[in-house]
């Protein structure tokens, strides 16, 4: 499981990932990832939602590998 997931990660753009590493590696909040990234919450709200869409996606689809 952890090398399909380490799989799909490498398949977001750089820009999911690094909000992705931001909150769940660096366990950053959306205000902290926000004023990082010089956006606004709801961009980082709406980027960590597609994110975490395309990660289930990607582990649904390659769930029978």
């Amino acid at each position: 499981r952890q090398d399909r997931l380490d799989g799909c990660l490498k398949q977001l753009s750089p820009k999911a990932l690094g909000v992705i590493r931001l909150k769940y590696e660096e366990g950053a909040k959306i205000d902290q990832i926000a004023a990082a990234l010089g956006r606004g919450q709801s961009a980082i709200k709406v980027a960590l939602m597609r994110a975490r869409e395309a990660l289930k996606s990607c582990m649904e689809k390659h769930d029978d590998i």
